[in-house]
């Protein structure tokens, strides 16, 4: 089974560079560009791991970290 994998980025470029990558490798690869979008996904599919950038519009990558242990603490 491909581990499932969230990549969170504002910035298009960098989430789709990541998703290249880490698809050649073989993981199942999701993106989100912002941390509302994150949530959502989250609340709606099943993720092994979450990369996150830090700074970011709206919620903020450490704050959207937080959210995502006290929400979904199996990731």
């Amino acid at each position: 089974m491909k581990l499932k994998i969230l990549v969170i980025d504002d910035e298009h470029t960098i989430r789709e560079t990541i998703k290249l990558r880490l698809s050649k490798w073989g993981y199942d690869v999701h993106l989100a560009s912002d941390g509302t979008s994150a949530i959502e996904l989250l609340s709606n599919k099943n993720f092994d791991v979450v990369i996150s950038d830090i700074k970011m519009p709206g919620i903020p990558g450490n704050e959207l970290v937080k959210i995502i242990k006290e929400r979904f603490p199996d990731i």
